[in-house]
């Protein structure tokens, strides 16, 4: 299928055109000396920027882990990612240590790859509203033994996705224990993409579409996280409209909404993942992209755990199946419904405001039961009232009450 590719493959060439042009045209008219003068300068005002941010935070170390499904071969294994994260006057060192040897399976990432986790999560807290430059990342040094999953040599099979996608969190991880008010809680941890692809009945041809689903965002010292966006390490990637997908593949969604309780709950609540069935109109392959169903988005400073995602293979039937990861054939009429995870909550659910909570069973992003067991919040079913005297008496009885 070359039409899906060489507009990819000609947009990158062309933009690789452009730049050149840009920058001859920059050159001759200020000639190469001031130019290169001028990179250095712009380099060395990011480099400073970074400085200035850095020897604010606090100081000190701190380590976390989180952990890949499998490898793709070896299904019952987890593959472990482990960041120590050392913050001092001059640098923030992140170094993997710790992490899983090279896997069988292709998910082992390239260094570079690496550099990129750590880069994203070093700019994010020191110049997030900057233009990115080199010089943003001098003060950050990372490492990682080679042969080991977060460090491929030859002849590791790579594949530069999930553990670049969890080892983004696990270094926020570490971070949250020496930066709480900065850092967010864990998000819904994973890109939750679903693929399909078949002969399409109308046309006779090969048809191959994709969509990454939205997760929820951790809570975070300030708010609640947002609900149903792109992964972090994913917010150029594209969240498909149902009528794209449909105008497009042989596929009808059956629904697709955010998913109730999915998001921990906190004095800020972590925001909710979504739930998008496909209906199989064809003869068809899907393919789920998920590598995080057998943990779930950490909470933090006492707030509570995402639910994880996951996928449900033909629900409602006998062959219903939860399941992470899939490679399967779908014949005609048949559902497959992906779940993306929602993020951590932050702080103690029973210090959330219940006027916060009521809007949330209103919204119907927290059920009434959720209400009442996550945050000590009785809300009367049939008015949708808050019961201040019994939310009062519960988080007194739970000990919870200010």
């Amino acid at each position: 299928m070359p039409e899906h590719v060489l507009g990819d493959m000609n947009a990158q060439i062309s933009s690789c055109r452009t730049g050149e042009r840009r920058v001859i045209e920059l050159v001759e008219k200020f000639g190469p000396d001031t130019f290169t003068q001028a990179i250095d300068q712009i380099l060395d005002h990011g480099e400073r920027l970074a400085r200035a941010r850095l020897a604010t935070l606090p100081k000190g170390t701190w380590s976390a882990e989180d952990w890949v499904d499998d490898d793709g071969i070896d299904t019952d294994t987890m593959v472990k990612i482990k960041a120590t994260v050392t913050i001092s006057d001059d640098e923030m060192l992140v170094d993997f240590a710790g992490s899983s040897p090279a896997t069988k399976g292709p998910i082992n990432i390239p260094f570079g790859c690496t550099l990129g986790v750590a880069g994203l999560v070093f700019k994010s807290i020191t110049t997030p509203n900057e233009p990115a430059n080199d010089g943003n990342f001098r003060p950050l040094r990372v490492e990682a033994p080679p042969g080991t999953l977060m460090h491929a040599v030859p002849p590791a099979a790579t594949f530069t996705l999930w553990p670049a996608l969890l080892a983004t969190e696990v270094v926020t991880k570490a971070l949250a224990k020496g930066l709480p008010d900065i850092v967010p809680a864990c998000s819904g941890g994973d890109v939750c993409s679903m693929m399909g692809v078949g002969v399409h009945p109308r046309t006779g041809k090969m048809w191959i579409e994709a969509t990454n689903e939205g997760v929820g965002f951790g809570g975070h010292a300030d708010n609640d996280g947002e609900n149903g966006i792109m992964h972090i390490t994913e917010p150029g990637c594209r969240n498909n409209p149902v009528e794209v997908l449909e105008t497009k593949a042989p596929l009808f969604i059956e629904r697709y909404g955010l998913r109730q309780d999915s998001g921990g709950p906190g004095t800020h609540r972590g925001g909710l993942g979504v739930t998008r069935e496909y209906r199989f109109l064809a003869e068809s392959s899907a393919v789920t992209l998920v590598k995080k169903t057998k943990t779930h988005p950490w909470g933090m400073a006492g707030g509570k755990d995402g639910e994880n995602c996951h996928v449900v293979l033909r629900p409602n039937t006998e062959q219903e199946h939860v399941t992470g990861m899939v490679y399967e054939h779908m014949a005609p009429g048949e559902i497959l419904a992906n779940c993306s995870g929602g993020g951590g909550g932050w702080g103690d659910p029973f210090q959330r405001d219940p006027d916060k909570v009521l809007d949330d069973v209103r919204n119907e992003y927290v059920s009434i039961t959720s209400a009442r067991e996550d945050y000590g919040v009785v809300i009367d079913p049939d008015t949708l009232q808050l019961d201040q005297t019994a939310t009062q008496r519960l988080r007194q009885k739970s000990g919870k009450e200010e």
